[in-house]
């Protein structure tokens, strides 16, 4: 509350960073799964972190963690960071770090959410063009998916933006 105002004062930026996170956790859960989403939160939260480490926090099998966590960083999800135990830099002398970058992860998601979006705009075109005759039902459907996943997109230009000024 302003007492100066006398009204109530939104804080936007924290709003605009709530949803992006909700969003960000929603595409991750989506794609990866309840443990997937687990552990992106911590790694967020603790930054950078040793594979066994992550298994210890996200209380799930060590096999299992570290399939996951290689499928994330292979689709560009988290980073990975060498750390050399010793001066000859072997990957076996090694330790490796799993991580978040955040501008990294949100470049990640705008691009499949672009992706998504052109194959959802590309199939609604096809849908009303169709000689098939496709139901309007299914034409409804997939303007309001098109539309769902342009909101999200919005959220995170937004943070591009927001970024880069």
């Amino acid at each position: 509350i302003n007492a100066e105002y006398m009204g109530y004062v939104v804080n936007i930026t924290n709003v605009c960073g709530l949803l992006r996170q909700k969003s960000l956790e929603n595409i991750i859960y989506n794609k990866f799964g309840q443990l997937g989403a687990r552990i992106v939160r911590i790694l967020l939260d603790k930054k950078l972190l040793e594979d066994r480490q992550v298994q210890e926090l996200a209380m799930a099998p060590h096999k299992q963690v570290r399939q996951l966590l290689v499928q994330m960083y292979q689709a560009g999800y988290i980073t990975s960071q060498e750390v050399p135990r010793t001066t000859e830099r072997k990957p076996s002398d090694s330790i490796f770090l799993w991580g978040v970058d955040m501008e990294g992860l949100h470049d990640t998601l705008l691009d499949a959410l672009y992706k998504t979006l052109r194959n959802l705009r590309a199939r609604l075109v096809y849908e009303r063009d169709s000689t098939t005759g496709s139901s309007q039902n299914s034409v409804d459907h997939l303007y309001a998916h098109t539309l769902a996943v342009d909101q999200v997109v919005m959220v995170f230009q937004n943070f591009i933006y927001q970024n880069v000024a």
